[in-house]
């Protein structure tokens, strides 16, 4: 069955549904790949949503939602930035592309986007 039918708009699925549907190995790819990108970049699988031609994703933000990436769900594979992920090498190759993605200025509009809310929060609190 696939991922959309088994979980369509009106079923969000659990985390551990989403690791069930996986095959075993994939499954152990997609929790090397969830710490490598809470440990090493600091964003986390927090903003589950559904698209009408994948099913649900999984985006990897930190708050406010500035989000780095997010990740599809196949039968057999989850696909990050263009690459499926069935084995380690394909694995690897998305995680120099997250990477590359990374160091191209997240930490800088991550700051300067939350500098941005706190500061119209202010404002806000000051108005009323």
């Amino acid at each position: 069955m696939e991922w959309i039918e088994k979980h369509p708009k009106k079923s969000k699925p659990t985390y551990e549904e989403l690791l069930a549907f996986l095959p075993d190995k994939i499954s152990e790819m997609f929790l090397i790949f969830n710490n490598e990108m809470a440990e090493k970049y600091k964003v986390y699988n927090n903003y589950p949503r559904f698209e009408n031609t994948t099913g649900w994703t999984y985006g990897y933000c930190r708050g406010y939602r500035i989000e780095l990436l997010y990740v599809t769900i196949g039968n057999s594979y989850f696909t990050v930035l263009g690459v499926k992920i069935e084995d380690e090498s394909s694995l690897k190759n998305a995680l120099e592309k997250v990477r590359i993605k990374y160091d191209v200025g997240y930490e800088e509009r991550y700051a300067r986007l939350t500098a941005a809310k706190k500061d119209n929060q202010i404002k806000r609190a000051k108005r009323g």
